[in-house]
């Protein structure tokens, strides 16, 4: 049976293989080493000054840190909880560790790992203020999408589509899209015919998700999507055009990659809602023939953002 040191390492190693190593930077002029940053109480048991550097140092990946950037570690009350401050100027945070690990070695651990993602999230917030922004009015911006699909109308079609999108936060947003596809060419079973279907339609969904890396958001979203779908035949005797209502739900992922150019990148599955049927009455078998809508349909769609 392990001891409750051996997990304690072994844990804290595959948190800092989830980190992921990072190369030591250069010091910049408005910078400080991580130990000049970091003060700690001469009343906090079993924690050195220097060894907590070196544990935040090796987590953080980095021996720097903003020379606005202060590290207080102290201790309060009969059981002596131990605390860490991040204060960047006139903001300070702190958090409280009531039950740290008994061995010396694991409590340095732990206590850098804390103070390590710490500066790292006031790092991220510094460096990309638009991910953690908090407002009441939402970001707006436009997209517009080329896109490729499979049994959304019979076979293969092609589309696009444009959308307005509100970011109410940075890990939630809503769209409104306009999109249309076509498809050229379908058959049904073996009448010598040809028939073309139309669809033009709009849809609204909502997407959730995050900042994977700083510069790609990947998003899962769901919604509605409503429409008309107009077919009209050729080469049939007699050829005919009809429409019919289109009604589904929509899901998928999203990806968005910001280089410079918002790009976007959706995989997305359609569930048919409102089954419909194209029919021909072939006069080759004196019979009428009929293929039915799918259930379900795929949609890859590419394409660009632009803010408002």
């Amino acid at each position: 049976m392990r001891s409750r040191s051996s997990v304690a390492r072994w844990s804290l190693l595959g948190a800092w293989l989830l980190l992921g190593s990072r190369a030591y930077s250069q010091p910049q002029p408005d910078q400080q080493t991580v130990l000049d940053a970091m003060s700690v109480a001469e009343d906090v048991p079993c924690i050195s000054r220097e060894r907590l550097a070196a544990h935040v140092k090796m987590w953080l990946g980095a021996p720097h840190v903003p020379a606005s950037l202060c590290i207080r570690v102290g201790a309060e009350g009969p059981a002596r909880t131990v605390w860490f401050e991040i204060q960047r100027g006139d903001s300070a945070r702190r958090r409280h560790f009531d039950l740290l690990p008994a061995s010396c070695d694991d409590a340095h651990a732990v206590l850098g790992l804390a103070i390590a993602l710490a500066i790292d999230a006031a790092r991220l917030t510094d460096s990309y203020p638009a991910l953690t922004a908090n407002s009441s009015a939402p970001r707006l911006s436009m997209s517009a999408q080329a896109s490729v699909a499979y049994e959304l109308l019979p076979g293969t079609s092609l589309g696009g589509q444009i959308g307005l999108t509100a970011d109410w936060t940075s890990w939630l947003s809503l769209h409104v899209d306009v999109l249309s596809h076509i498809t050229r060419d379908a058959r049904l079973l073996e009448s010598r015919g040809r028939f073309d279907a139309l669809l033009v339609g709009g849809a609204l969904r909502a997407c959730a998700g995050g900042w994977a890396q700083p510069a790609l958001h990947l998003a899962v979203c769901a919604g509605l999507a409503a429409g008309g779908i107009h077919a009209w035949g050729r080469g049939l005797a007699p050829s005919r055009a009809d429409s019919a209502l289109w009604l589904a739900a929509r899901s998928g992922l999203r990806a968005r990659l910001d280089a410079g150019i918002g790009l976007l990148l959706d995989l997305e599955v359609f569930t048919n809602l409102s089954p419909y049927s194209y029919e021909v009455d072939a006069s080759e078998s004196s019979r009428r023939l009929t293929r039915r809508s799918a259930d379900a349909a795929l949609m890859l769609s590419v394409g660009a953002v632009f803010g408002l």
